[in-house]
Parts: C-alpha cells; sequence; structure tokens
C-alpha cells in the first residue's frame, strides 16, 4: 500500500489507533478523535510521519539483506553476457559465410543489418538505494 501523496493515510491511521485506544478505555470515547482540534492533532502527527517516511526515509537493499534479489540479478546479468557472446558468435559466422544464391545473400545482409544492441552493462549494482511512497 502506497503512503499516498499526502498525509491522509497517516492521518487515518493515527486517528483510527487513537480511537481504538479510547474505545478500549471506555466504550463510546472514541468519538473524540472527531473533534476539529483533536483531529487536526493527529492530522500534524500524521503529516510529520509522512514526511519522515517520503522525505527523510531511505529503502537500502544489498545483497546480504536481499540475497535472493540480487542473486536473480548476478543470473540475468550473467545470462546478458552470454547472449551477448551468443550475438557475436553468430554475427561472425555470417561474416564468414559465402552465399551463392540471391536468397542467400539477402538472408546474410539482413541479419548483418540488424541494428546491434551493443554490450549490456558492465555489471551489476551490488545495492539499490530507493524513497518511501
Amino acid at each position: 500500500m502506497s503512503l499516498g501523496s499526502n498525509n491522509t493515510v497517516s492521518k487515518t491511521e493515527f486517528i483510527e489507533a487513537m480511537r481504538a485506544v479510547l474505545e478500549a478505555k471506555q466504550a463510546g470515547s472514541g468519538a473524540n478523535v472527531d473533534k476539529p482540534d483533536v483531529s487536526a492533532n493527529l492530522g500534524a502527527l500524521g503529516t510529520a510521519v509522512y514526511r519522515i517516511n517520503t522525505v527523510h526515509a531511505e529503502v537500502v537493499a544489498d545483497a546480504a539483506q536481499d540475497a535472493d534479489f540480487f542473486n536473480w540479478l548476478n543470473q540475468v546479468n550473467t545470462w546478458l553476457n552470454n547472449l551477448r557472446h551468443w550475438q557475436q558468435s553468430l554475427i561472425t559466422q555470417f561474416n564468414h559465410w559465402s552465399p551463392t544464391t540471391a536468397a542467400e545473400q539477402n538472408f546474410r545482409n539482413a541479419v548483418l543489418g540488424i541494428t546491434d544492441p551493443g554490450n549490456p552493462p558492465a555489471s551489476a549494482p551490488s545495492a539499490v538505494n530507493s524513497r518511501i511512497e
């Protein structure tokens, strides 16, 4: 669940948590959170939590914290490098091929005319930094 674009989710959580605490202490007292002054104060707390999470907090993941993701990322990187090697070998074979018919020559030229995407990234990242939304 997203925190949303403002403090609404945080404010609602504060209000409902406070309502539950008050109701547990005395039935019917949970309605106090709906009073404008009380709601405004809980809204200010909601704003503070929202800003702490969306302005100041960072989410960091690395191989120690998220081994499955980084193992997968390394496997994808290995696969991309193997794919690049295969692609280069295929191009080499087509460059060494001397077709004799017009259809073969057209096929060779078509394959060699495919845009080369270049090399994959040098290496996979070792950590990810992101923010909470």
